[in-house]
């Protein structure tokens, strides 16, 4: 789930993942299927729901990704550049 954050995050900059640096990982038990950050029209599945909370930087900002071991999500939602 990392790679897949990362890859996604590389994707929304713009950039090589390999500038990417993980800073962080820990565990996270979410309420429901949004996993606190919910996409609009999504329908959302109860919990509880057992993921991590990825912290990923590229040069100087953090970058936060939530996952349910199954899709990964940046939250708060990034805006692509």
């Amino acid at each position: 789930m990392m790679e897949k954050a990362r890859q996604d995050l590389a994707k929304r900059l713009g950039v090589e993942s390999v500038t990417i640096r993980i800073a962080g990982m820990k565990p996270q038990q979410w309420e429901n299927s949004a996993m606190e950050c919910p996409i609009a029209d999504e329908a959302i599945q109860p919990g509880p729901l057992r993921g991590y909370r990825i912290s990923l930087q590229h040069q100087s900002r953090t970058y936060t990704y939530h996952t349910d071991m199954k899709t990964v999500r940046p939250c708060p939602a990034i805006e692509r550049g």
